[in-house]
């Protein structure tokens, strides 16, 4: 049960209580030579008192890593994200569409000495459906292809070059206001690998991202590109996780562009006992409107415990608020929630 200031994290929002249920599913492959791995969830939100609430999450994912000798390795994932639009969305009705993403990327990896080459071809679907509003011309189908060069220093760190080129396809040619959004990427970072087995691991890359858009009227949306994951255990029990991303972002809104998404998070995980972890979490995200001064700024923080009393059942909780600022009022909101649930693992 989560018990929220702001049920639909709105601006304006009211309290309630919804219960909150997940299933999910983890499975790692356990063989000699190649990996796979396949994750999946669904979560459904519904309201138990207060205003009417119901919301559904849910995602899968895989990966599969084939070893094919002499240095050579293929790498491909696939997956599916299904989750309704923002309240604050571009699309602010009564009834909001849902969201489907459909991820696909495939790479072939070689090392020479130490050098390092790869390829990868992702291919990214959006699409919306239901709401009242039709959202048919923000569906559209981006196809990126990204070379990476790298060079070994030493075992733990791989400084690497890294250029993309993409193309976003916009189903229909031109949107409801006459635009046509379809649009040409191109992307150039520099970074590192890093490996020092357990104790740090990841990678941290920062370059440049633009989308040019067909229709010579808008602006382009470019700016600096943040990427990164990385994994930090300074103690035995206890583990430091940094995530950040850039992402371009569409709009239909007449005369814009679309934005720049910096989104970050960092989380610190503790297992105190045996049978007691312990997180804290801090993040949010930037939002930058291109061609304009307009932005969303977004703050969040969390505390959370697992409680195992065997190792099968366990008590669970979290503590969380949410600010969201804006050059525009009426996309303003906080919100804070205590949950409070069991789990189950098998």
């Amino acid at each position: 049960l989560t018990a929220t200031d702001n049920v639909d994290s709105s601006p304006g929002g009211s309290d309630g209580v919804l219960s909150e249920t997940t299933l999910r599913l983890n499975a790692v492959s356990d063989w000699s030579r190649h990996s796979a791995t396949l994750d999946a969830y669904y979560t459904q939100l519904q309201s138990v008192s207060g205003v009417a609430y119901s919301e559904p999450n849910a995602g899968v994912n895989g990966t599969f890593t084939l070893e094919l000798g002499n240095e050579y390795q293929v790498n491909t994932a696939a997956g599916y994200q299904l989750g309704r639009e923002s309240a604050v969305g571009p699309a602010n009705t009564v009834s909001r569409s849902l969201r489907h993403t459909i991820d696909g990327s495939a790479g072939f990896e070689k090392a020479t000495g130490k050098l390092r080459y790869a390829i990868t071809g992702n291919v990214q679907r959006l699409q919306y459906s239901g709401g009242s509003v039709s959202q048919s011309d923000r569906n559209a189908t981006l196809l990126t292809a990204t070379l990476r060069s790298g060079y070994e220093i030493s075992p733990a760190i791989i400084p690497f070059v890294e250029a993309e080129y993409g193309r976003r396809i916009y189903d229909e040619a031109l949107d409801q206001n006459g635009f046509s959004r379809s649009s040409d990427r191109l992307g150039l970072r520099l970074g590192t690998e890093f490996d020092f087995r357990e104790k740090f691991s990841g990678e941290l890359s920062a370059g440049w991202l633009q989308e040019k858009l067909d229709d010579a009227t808008l602006d382009p949306v470019s700016g600096l590109s943040v990427n990164a994951a990385l994994n930090w255990s300074p103690s035995r029990a206890t583990t430091v996780a940094l995530n950040a991303s850039t992402e371009v972002e569409g709009t239909t809104t007449a005369g814009s562009s679309g934005s720049l998404l910096y989104s970050g998070e960092a989380t610190l995980t503790r297992q105190i006992r045996a049978n007691l972890e312990t997180s804290a979490t801090i993040g949010g995200y930037f939002r930058d409107f291109a061609g304009t001064s307009e932005y969303d700024l977004s703050y969040r923080a969390g505390v959370g415990f697992t409680y195992w009393l065997n190792r099968y059942f366990g008590l669970t909780g979290r503590a969380s608020h949410e600010t969201v600022t804006s050059s525009d009022s009426t996309r303003e909101y906080s919100a804070n929630r205590v949950f409070l649930g069991i789990r189950l693992q098998r």
